[in-house]
């Protein structure tokens, strides 16, 4: 995607704390570490949301139940009797790739047979979530982001990190199937997956936005999303059950109150919380809803960070503002580089959630005094 150059953020807005530019952040990003990183059918109910325009969209699994492949517990019993001696983990993190190369459409676009160099240019460009994917694949992202969350959730249960999963911003399902299926082999079949989205695209820019003008880059794209009977079909086409899968329906400035209030009630927290909003306005509605409902040692992730100089997405912004405000930009909060494009840190204490400044940021019609310009 590509977007134009925003101005830094305007100081003064409620969302912001003397507003350093993107620039200023720079000496406070770590890059150091580049990871390469059991279920009943039945879906519990969506939260919250307006279910009125779930249509079936251009997915690419069937809606008639049909399956491509085993569950992730009838593949590991496959791959332990093919080869006995290989250990539990091992055997998990051979399902867990091909899973992956499936799910991301590389195995429908390498050709196994082509000279080994093309092919290895093929499997990169998969790896780093570059190459094409809304025929075949029903996740964008690439194969080294599918391993760094096989690899917290692995983590999370070794830490004993008790929390649940959310992902806000799903497109067709294909990474949420990916941790699905990883926590249900790790031992987590009963923790709940949220699977939050619009289902309808990405919104327009809200009145006010800091990032206007940057986030109608991300709004006038069409990504062929697929209702939610197409995404959750898209687990059974897959063979992850779903039981534990629980849709949040709506753009999130409407649907995370909801799944906040569901959380504190409930009194669950969070092992992980995977953003892929793409927008600035998307992304700190989520991180003002449930970041503090994070637990202590879990992860942040962020699909769309974007390492490279120059041209950013609006996600990014988000993230720098609310590390600024919330004083974690510390060695404890680094933010640490998956591959090149996402990024991930740990929660490291808890903090003082300035909601009150968010909601008076969507109360208050800005646009006037707080838009941006374009350098």
């Amino acid at each position: 995607m590509t977007e134009h150059n925003p101005a830094p953020s305007p100081s003064g807005h409620p969302l912001l704390s003397g507003a350093p530019t993107l620039h200023e952040y720079s000496p406070n990003i770590h890059q150091a570490c580049k990871t390469s990183g059991k279920v009943s059918p039945a879906s519990p109910p969506p939260v919250g949301a307006d279910r009125a325009n779930m249509g079936v969209g251009a997915a690419a699994g069937p809606v008639d139940g049909s399956s491509l492949m085993g569950s992730p517990g009838e593949w590991v019993a496959e791959l332990q009797h093919q080869d006995p001696r290989a250990s539990h983990e091992n055997v998990v993190r051979a399902y867990l790739r091909q899973l992956a190369t499936v799910l991301v459409g590389l195995n429908a676009m390498c050709d196994a047979l082509d000279p080994p160099r093309v092919y290895a240019r093929c499997v990169h460009k998969y790896r780093e979530g570059v190459a094409p994917h809304r025929t075949f694949g029903v996740s964008m992202a690439g194969l080294a982001r599918m391993d760094s969350i096989g690899r917290m959730i692995r983590d999370a249960g070794k830490r004993n990190l008790t929390g649940s999963y959310a992902e806000t911003g799903v497109w067709r399902g294909g990474m949420s199937i990916y941790a699905t299926a990883a926590l249900q082999l790790h031992g987590m079949a009963t923790r709940p997956v949220y699977v939050c989205d619009s289902f309808q695209g990405l919104p327009a820019p809200r009145t006010g936005s800091l990032r206007a003008r940057s986030d109608a880059v991300y709004h006038r794209q069409k990504l062929g999303v697929g209702g939610v009977a197409q995404v959750l079909s898209n687990f059974d086409h897959y063979g992850v059950p779903r039981g534990q899968v629980v849709p949040v329906v709506g753009f999130f400035v409407d649907s995370m109150p909801p799944l906040r209030t569901a959380l504190l009630v409930k009194g669950e927290k969070l092992a992980i919380l995977r953003l892929d909003g793409d927008m600035y306005d998307s992304t700190v509605d989520v991180l003002y809803n449930v970041y503090d409902l994070v637990q202590v040692g879990g992860y942040i992730v962020i699909d769309d960070f974007g390492w490279d100089p120059g041209p950013s997405f609006g996600a990014r912004y988000a993230i720098m503002d609310f590390r600024a405000l919330h004083g974690i930009e510390d060695d404890a909060h680094a933010v640490r580089n998956i591959d090149g494009h996402a990024a991930w840190f740990y929660k490291a204490r808890e903090v003082n959630l300035r909601r009150d400044l968010y909601l008076d940021s969507l109360t208050s019609n800005r646009k006037d005094r707080w838009s941006c310009t374009t350098s």
